[in-house]
């Protein structure tokens, strides 16, 4: 739901700006999924102040889910070797 509303608030923010490369909601997910994954290419981006402040939050959000997704994934690994450890 994060990168949907994400998406949707820069494409409203993007698509009449002279110049921007985020003119379809196509472009606004793409957009987003390649900034959430930390790949970003560089196609599409955002060029108005909004839009920016846009990708700022999603850029930190999806720090914090790839943080806390890696935290559990690897708090599981670690319970689970302990306790083979202690049998």
């Amino acid at each position: 739901f994060f990168v949907y509303f994400i998406a949707l608030a820069t494409l409203q923010a993007e698509r009449d700006a002279p110049g921007a490369s985020i003119t379809t909601f196509g472009d606004a997910v793409w957009w987003a999924i390649v900034t959430l994954a930390t790949v970003g290419y560089g196609d599409v981006y955002p060029i108005t102040p909004i839009g920016r402040i846009y990708a700022v939050m999603l850029m930190v959000g999806g720090v914090a889910i790839v943080g806390t997704a890696s935290a559990l994934v690897i708090s599981y690994i670690t319970e689970r070797i302990g306790k083979l450890r202690h049998k």
